[in-house]
């Protein structure tokens, strides 16, 4: 997992040209009018989805998702949320084991997830490793958030 701010994010490029080209759209969309939906960069190894939405609660209801395929990287245009996250190695009962339908394995906390504050301006890197519950609220009403899907292997 990496936290950071886009003016830091060329010293994460060189862990892989998906994640290089990951940051560098994520720059150029966070200067283009804010329209939800999906933005297919690259064919099948990136893409972009630009959400607003109202967190939730964190609680027994919320979910984990772990993912295979695909790195995630979420900016927060406007407002905070806090990510509970958890090493995937370390949860001890998977309720909805790993579907390709959806690119996640899918489990309810354990309790011993780490909060994480992801505030306007900063980004959040989320590997397959990396366990996690986004959207639960940390004091904003509303949150405008791209997550950049980056392919694995890439």
């Amino acid at each position: 997992m990496i936290l950071d701010t886009l003016e830091h994010a060329a010293q994460y490029e060189a862990i892989s040209e998906g994640l290089r080209e990951a940051f560098r759209a994520l720059k150029t969309a966070q200067l283009e009018p804010y329209v939800t939906g999906k933005t297919e960069i690259i064919a099948d190894k990136l893409y972009l989805l630009k959400n607003a939405y109202s967190p939730k609660a964190f609680g027994s209801e919320s979910l984990l998702e772990a993912h295979r395929d695909f790195i995630d990287v979420m900016y927060m245009v406007e407002g905070e949320e806090r990510i509970y996250v958890k090493p995937t190695q370390r949860l001890r009962k998977i309720d909805k084991p790993y579907d390709p339908s959806i690119e996640a394995l899918l489990t309810r906390p354990e309790g011993d997830e780490t909060a994480v504050l992801l505030q306007k301006g900063q980004f959040i890197v989320l590997f397959p490793q990396d366990a996690h519950c986004p959207a639960n609220r940390a004091g904003s009403e509303t949150v405008k958030k791209i997550i950049c899907k980056v392919k694995v292997d890439w």
